[in-house]
Formats: structure tokens, C-alpha cells, sequence
């Protein structure tokens, strides 16, 4: 008498076929950016961005464990913190309108610096 084999996830509807998996992943459009900022004005920047980043952005979810990690309901984020090695304040941001995005946070960024320095 033979038994029928649990049927394998790989053949399941759910699963999806492989025509759907190799389909090409699209990538949201990413950038780094790195504003001057000397090294001794990068803790009081930061802690001023901690305040103004999330008031020039009030839409976005802040995260503050790595730096100032704003989540927007898109998926976009940006994510500003303190070069360890060298004397910039970097932003990495993703986005679809990931140049506004870049271009925003830097002017609060900019701004932040030369009040702390």
C-alpha cells in the first residue's frame, strides 16, 4: 500500500511558481551623502538633529538607537548619524523621491552644524 507524500511548499499555490520568483526585484533608489561637520560639534549636532530632524519630518516614526533613523509609511527612511572615522555627519536615505528626501535633511542637517560649531 503506498502513501501519499506531504505535499512540498515549492508545489503549493501559495508558494508561487518559479516564472514569479525570477522575476526581476525592483531596488528603491538609495543614497550617501556626507555633509562637513568637525569632529568636535558632531555630539551637540546630533543632539540638536534629534530634536529637529523629527519636527522637519512629523509624519515619520524616529529611532534614535544608531543615530536618527526616521520611518516614513512608504517604507522610505533616512538615517542620519556621526562618522566614527572622519569629520562628516553622513545621511543614507531611500526613497522614491529619495533627492527631496536628501535634500531636506541635509538643509536641517547643515543648519544643526553651524549652530553647534
Amino acid at each position: 500500500m503506498s502513501q501519499a507524500l506531504p505535499s512540498s511548499p515549492h508545489s503549493s499555490p501559495e508558494a508561487g511558481d518559479t516564472e514569479t520568483l525570477r522575476e526581476p526585484v525592483t531596488e528603491r533608489p538609495y543614497r550617501k551623502v556626507s555633509i562637513d561637520c568637525p569632529d568636535g560639534a558632531k555630539a551637540d549636532a546630533m543632539d540638536t538633529l534629534e530634536t529637529d530632524l523629527p519636527d522637519a519630518f512629523p509624519d515619520a516614526a524616529v529611532d534614535t538607537e544608531y543615530g536618527i533613523r526616521l520611518e516614513f509609511d512608504d517604507a522610505s527612511w533616512l538615517l542620519v548619524r556621526p562618522s566614527g572615522t572622519e569629520p562628516y555627519i553622513r545621511l543614507y536615505a531611500e526613497s522614491e523621491s529619495v533627492d527631496d528626501l536628501v535634500a531636506d535633511a541635509r538643509s536641517v542637517t547643515e543648519t544643526a552644524i553651524e549652530q553647534n560649531q
